[in-house]
């Protein structure tokens, strides 16, 4: 969706009503016990493929491979993990880490679920609770510059995708918002915000 200076009163209510209701989470992880097995499933909710790293730790009376195992979780499917066998009592913990595979996104014709194609023009990943973020979104809109909009501060879905672009660039640690993204070309932590976006319109 482009933005142009006259809906800028409607952005707020853009955000709310449009962002507010994917609350579900990407990924979930399922133990299922079955005759004296336990069997970890990673069901994907997404629209998206998930690069999934799991990790069983702690475990006591189970028996199974216990090394840490990466599986690529294709969009709105169930995939098993690891299944263990036990007898009498056990005990377990476990982690897992999931990430958006930077070749989904790097592809131009990638989009979102809305059609937003992310590698076109401007596109801001904007915290409504962040002022540099509404300090970009106010720049652009009052100077009349073409934007996409996509929200990250209700949508769970949306900052997994902008935290596996930002990682996906080769960037470690912290990072600061707003990204942005310009034909594909990711910029974000800008230390001189404005003189930024004043390059943008020249």
């Amino acid at each position: 969706m482009l933005f142009k200076p006259f809906f800028y009163v409607f952005l707020s209510f853009l955000l709310i009503t449009t962002f507010s209701f994917s609350q579900e989470k990407p990924i979930e992880i399922i133990v299922v016990k079955e005759n004296g097995k336990l069997i970890f499933n990673c069901v994907n909710n997404s629209k998206y493929p998930y690069e999934i790293t799991f990790k069983i730790k702690e475990a006591k009376g189970l028996r199974g491979n216990r090394y840490p195992i990466t599986k690529i979780i294709e969009p709105q499917t169930t995939q098993q993990l690891k299944t263990f066998t036990f007898k009498g009592s056990y005990s377990y913990d476990y982690s897992f880490n999931h990430k958006i595979p930077s070749d989904v996104f790097k592809d131009p014709s990638f989009e979102l679920t809305d059609g937003t194609k992310i590698n076109e023009g401007i596109v801001v990943f904007n915290n409504t609770d962040c002022s540099r973020c509404n300090r970009t979104t106010s720049y652009l809109l009052e100077n009349d510059i073409d934007f996409k909009l996509i929200d990250v501060s209700n949508n769970t879905e949306n900052k997994n995708l902008m935290r596996s672009i930002v990682r996906g660039s080769g960037h470690k640690g912290e990072y600061v918002t707003p990204v942005i993204l310009i034909n594909g070309e990711l910029s974000h932590s800008h230390e001189n915000l404005m003189t930024f976006l004043k390059n943008i319109k020249n």
